[in-house]
């Protein structure tokens, strides 16, 4: 007499209409399916897959029937709600809004893919817009109501225990290089220097690193707040757009302007094509 427990498929929780689902099997039982390892020998090294239709049956497996550590499995649902939910032409937005004192409020909606590249083609956008000072920049987080950060992240210097928010760039990561005398600088040239960047440089060897800004211990709203902020600035500088003054986290105020909303130049369907390849939880 042998066990078979129910086969858990993701594709048919989320979809009435599917040509495929992913299912997940207990390692202690398994129908046999003819193993398709070496038509994707290319594509797994280390890891397994079972692909089956909608009755159930099994289509293609490789390694089905070997126990292994799972890996970030929910992104599979969370692209396939996405794609259900907001539609493969979406694109996240951030607002811009300006004060009497020409001071920026970034009222972020969580868009992940806020990279040096999109923050100088805001910038752009703000100067053509007659943007012409920014004095402070703050970052408002307020349409994300959060209770705390997501269980399972650690305090890893790795790109995949960074920290989420609202308004968060670049991954909340940074690439930096240290030379022989300590100094660091911006490894990408489409990213500036920042003071954030030397602080979390301190103490490393010579080399090139890319570290999650959360990994020396941190108050993640703030941090990312400040990162968002100090890169902001430093593509202001950069645009020509003159200004200084503070920066941090602060809600926008009820006289402030709405001035812009930006659409990211990516579709979610770009958006999930990196969140499926890279380690990226944002």
């Amino acid at each position: 007499m042998s066990i078979r427990p129910a086969t858990v498929c993701i594709g048919k929780l989320l979809f009435k209409t599917v040509i495929f689902a992913i299912c997940f099997f207990p390692v202690f039982q398994w129908q046999a399916a003819r193993a398709a390892c070496g038509s994707f020998s290319g594509l797994i090294r280390h890891g397994s897959y079972a692909v089956a239709d909608a009755g159930g049956r099994i289509i293609s497996s490789c390694n089905a029937d070997t126990p292994l550590v799972p890996a970030s499995i929910l992104k599979i649902p969370t692209a396939l709600a996405a794609l259900h939910i907001l539609g493969k032409a979406f694109r996240f937005r951030t607002d811009f809004l300006v004060d009497r004192r020409h001071n920026l409020y970034i009222k972020g909606y969580g868009d992940p893919m806020l990279t040096s590249e999109e923050v100088a083609l805001i910038l752009h956008h703000l100067r053509d817009l007659d943007v012409d000072r920014i004095n402070g920049i703050f970052i408002d987080d307020s349409n994300y109501k959060l209770s705390g950060q997501i269980p399972g992240r650690g305090e890893s210097d790795n790109p995949y225990d960074a920290a989420i928010g609202a308004v968060a760039v670049n991954f909340n990561t940074v690439k930096i290089r240290v030379d022989g005398r300590g100094m660091v600088v911006s490894d990408e040239p489409q990213t500036p220097t920042l003071p954030l960047m030397k602080q979390l440089g301190q103490g490393l060897g010579p080399g090139v690193y890319r570290l999650n800004i959360c990994w020396k211990n941190c108050r993640p709203e703030k941090k990312t707040a400040r990162y968002a902020a100090e890169l902001f600035r430093g593509l202001q500088r950069r645009t020509g757009i003159p200004g200084d003054g503070p920066l941090g986290l602060r809600r926008a105020p009820t006289d402030s302007r709405l001035v812009y909303t930006h659409r990211n130049s990516k579709k979610l369907a770009e958006v999930l094509s990196f969140l499926l390849k890279y380690s990226n939880n944002l």
